[in-house]
């Protein structure tokens, strides 16, 4: 079952999309308290959670920071070009090359 105060703060939210990142290869640190394996159940329970709400989860798999901004932008680009089709004004959304540049570069 998902956490009723979970549900509650997605369902206040605006959540048109969920982009969960492919995790990348697991290294504890000073940041890191969890293990491995909590960290891969973690994952499964958000995933399971935002599934049970039926919120559409689009997957970014493992590739460069840049690739993966990328990725994102793309969707969103998508997303955009069907709202501003729906007559919805999209001036809010604004370009990001900047940034999948800036990625490309690190």
């Amino acid at each position: 079952p998902i956490d009723e105060s979970f549900e509650r703060a997605v369902k206040k939210s605006f959540y048109k999309k969920i982009f969960i990142l492919e995790r990348l290869e697991f290294k504890k640190d000073y940041a890191r308290t969890e293990s491995k394996k909590e960290v891969e159940e973690l994952g499964k329970l958000l995933e399971k959670a935002y599934e049970d709400l039926s919120l559409p989860i689009i997957k970014v798999p493992k590739m460069s920071v840049g690739k993966r901004v990328k990725f994102i932008l793309d969707n969103l680009w998508k997303w955009k070009y069907q709202l501003c089709c729906l007559g919805i004004d999209c001036r809010i959304i604004g370009p990001c090359d900047w940034l999948i540049e800036l990625n490309e570069r690190n």
